[in-house]
């Protein structure tokens, strides 16, 4: 076989978070392990690109949202308990690797929302160390690693794994096959398609497809400042909606994704405090099959090369015009948002002016849209093990988990399995 090297103990496909955090658990052991990233080392990483390379989405803003009950179902695989306990060796891995000089806060309950039953907030720690900060972090991991046995071949897109009688067969799309006792699918959100399809005839995906869209709103830096306090972000939950990376004093930044232009945010600290305030707030959507969610995003997203953006008192009146905002997003003026996601911006908004007794002034921008992506499901036990014994699958492309934090502890959860 083209590629192959003997047996290996271990095959991790992927080199992104929850891929680096397992293997730091596993540098020390005297396991045999090969890890195939698909795209380049954390060297000649290209920057716009978020999601290939050493680090995946870890070189990206670095937000790590320490609470058992938010970005993803961790906790009801295993429990709150070892949740927490996973999710603040997460935090001290961060620090040894240069995460100690991150911007640190907790996002408390306000008192305004103790009595409110259709609008909650979730109290959490966050680390946001930043783009600037993260690759430092991520880059000394790199360095860690390369220095210890865990082998790594970047550039290996894999796109068939074949169950043997003893072990499994990994082919790449260079030709390339390699052998290993059992295997780790640690691929993030961005699973090839060729994989993807291989994968599907192993039958380890559940049908559920999840895609959360929704719109960046962006007002005055103030409006919130009754639930904020001295707190930069508050984290809300309204129904099936949730509020997502607010950023007091931060920018609406452009981002592109599956060549979908969106709207994202960005902390003060990357490139100078505003007078704005942003946030996102998100509403789940879920599809039969991967095909059809693929229907509607690009019925949704079209070929548009910018952000929509609109002012929110142009499509809803109640919301008086004062105070000029200055958008910090270049934008294509038009309406932004689709009827069924209009509709509850405009909802909520009004419910937080209701709260807060702050009026939400009509000049606050919508940019259309924002949207997170999730590969449809895999079946997994308590260990992230799927129906076939050997093939495990962790982070956001087993769909139990959906946020740094999270997939970071499901790598620390199956590292400290495997190293036993």
């Amino acid at each position: 076989m083209k590629g192959a090297q003997g047996m290996y103990d271990y095959i991790l496909i992927g080199a992104g978070v929850s891929s680096v955090f397992a293997l730091l658990r596993l540098q020390n052991t005297a396991k045999r392990i090969l890890v195939l990233e698909a795209g380049p080392d954390f060297n000649q990483r290209d920057p716009q690109d978020l999601y290939q390379g050493f680090g995946g989405l870890g070189l990206a803003e670095g937000k790590y949202n320490f609470a058992p009950d938010f970005g993803g179902a961790l906790a009801a695989k295993i429990g709150v308990g070892p949740t927490q306990a996973l999710l603040a060796k997460v935090a001290q891995t961060l620090d040894t690797f240069g995460g100690q000089h991150a911007l640190r806060y907790v996002a408390a309950r306000p008192a305004q929302l103790r009595h409110q039953r259709d609008l909650v907030s979730v109290a959490c720690t966050t680390q946001h160390l930043g783009t600037h900060l993260s690759r430092t972090v991520f880059g000394n991991m790199y360095q860690a690693l390369k220095a210890s046995q865990i082998e790594f071949r970047f550039q290996q897109k894999v796109q068939q794994i074949t169950p043997l009688a003893q072990g499994f067969a990994v082919r790449t799309a260079l030709g390339d096959t390699y052998r290993g006792q059992q295997v780790i699918l640690a691929t993030g959100v961005a699973v090839d398609p060729v994989l993807a399809a291989n994968l599907r005839t192993l039958s380890i995906f559940s049908t559920q497809t999840r895609v959360d869209v929704g719109c960046r709103i962006e007002t005055q830096g103030t409006a919130l400042d009754v639930l904020l306090g001295t707190d930069p972000e508050v984290k809300l939950r309204w129904g099936e909606r949730y509020t997502y990376c607010m950023n007091k004093h931060g920018r609406v930044v452009l981002k592109r994704q599956h060549n979908w232009a969106m709207a994202d945010g960005q902390n003060y600290r990357e490139n100078g405090a505003t007078s704005n305030l942003n946030f996102t707030l998100f509403q789940p959507h879920y599809f039969a099959s991967s095909s059809a969610a693929q229907a509607y995003l690009t019925a949704l997203f079209q070929d548009r090369s910018t952000v929509i953006g609109q002012r929110l008192g142009d499509v809803a009146p109640q919301f008086a015009k004062g105070q000029l905002l200055s958008p910090t997003l270049a934008y294509q003026k038009g309406p932004a948002l689709d009827a069924d996601l209009l509709k509850p911006a405009i909802q909520f908004l009004d419910l937080l002016q209701q709260v807060t007794k702050t009026p939400i002034d009509g000049q606050t921008m919508l940019y259309g849209y924002d949207a997170k992506f999730y590969p449809t499901q895999v079946k997994t036990n308590a260990q992230f093990e799927t129906g076939i014994p050997g093939l495990y699958c962790i982070g956001d492309c087993s769909g139990a988990t959906y946020s740094l934090a999270q997939a970071a502890a499901s790598g620390v959860y199956l590292g400290q399995i495997i190293a036993k």
